[in-house]
């Protein structure tokens, strides 16, 4: 079970929106806009017509090694049936409950794009990972989560608080949806991951939070060049000043 666990973790731990950057423009896009390795800094530098692909790649790193799981156990199906989980018929003994141990292998993919080994443990938000984690996971959760995800960025064109607002939504809809099992085996491992990613990801938003006060939060469809001026770390050996966001022609060292 430990071989799930790691392979998972290197799955999610490839950094698809930094390879696409190499591979479309030959360009490093943690040294540009936000200085972020996720779809969303991808679109600002390379272009937004290239953030679905990322999107999709970082959300298949979360849902494929679920979905694998699952599938081995054969309760794949059954995830998206019914909110009351029997035990299954599994294929060997196990210490876990068979779903508590699918929310494991799906925070294992979710760390690895938080702290890729690839990029010495400096990777991306999650959003997008655990996305595809959580939609195997609880699935009619996570349609709740993406609809406040639209609904909020159709009003106010903002990746960052779309993503906050649905990380929070998608813990209210667990609880509510499987109320009054959510804490019982087979839901208990779900409920705590949709807490902790929700967890994550306000924490790794902190920056974002900052300039959404401030008013200089980019907003969707703005590339990089013209996005307002962040503080943001970018990746080392970056020779951008202080607040400045450098655009994709800038040399870098």
């Amino acid at each position: 079970m430990a071989a799930w666990v790691l392979l998972a973790y290197l799955l999610g731990a490839i950094p698809f929106g930094l390879l696409l950057g190499f591979l479309i423009a030959g360009i490093d896009i943690r040294r540009h806009g936000s200085g972020n390795i996720g779809a969303t800094n991808l679109g600002r530098v390379v272009g937004w017509k290239f953030f679905p692909l990322a999107l999709l790649l970082d959300f298949a790193k979360g849902a494929i090694p679920v979905s694998a799981w699952l599938w081995r156990t054969g309760q794949l199906g059954s995830v998206f049936l019914s909110s009351d989980f029997p035990t299954p018929t599994a294929l060997e003994p196990l210490p876990l409950h068979h779903l508590d141990f699918a929310a494991l292998i799906g925070l294992a993919a979710l760390s690895g794009h938080l702290w890729p080994i690839y990029l010495r443990f400096r990777g991306g938000k999650g959003v997008a990972t655990g996305a595809g984690v959580v939609a195997v996971l609880m699935p009619m959760p996570t349609l709740l989560a993406v609809l406040v995800w639209l609904i909020v960025a159709w009003m106010t064109r903002y990746v960052s608080l779309s993503s906050l607002s649905a990380a929070g939504a998608l813990v209210v809809g667990q609880i509510l949806y499987t109320w009054p099992n959510c804490f019982a085996p087979g839901q208990r491992a779900a409920t705590l991951l949709a807490i902790t990613g929700a967890a994550i990801v306000l924490l790794r938003h902190r920056e974002n939070i900052v300039r959404l006060w401030q008013g200089r939060e980019a907003k969707i469809g703005q590339p990089a060049s013209l996005a307002p001026q962040t503080s943001e770390a970018h990746a080392p050996g970056s020779r951008s000043a202080p607040g400045q966001t450098p655009t994709v022609g800038e040399k870098q060292s």
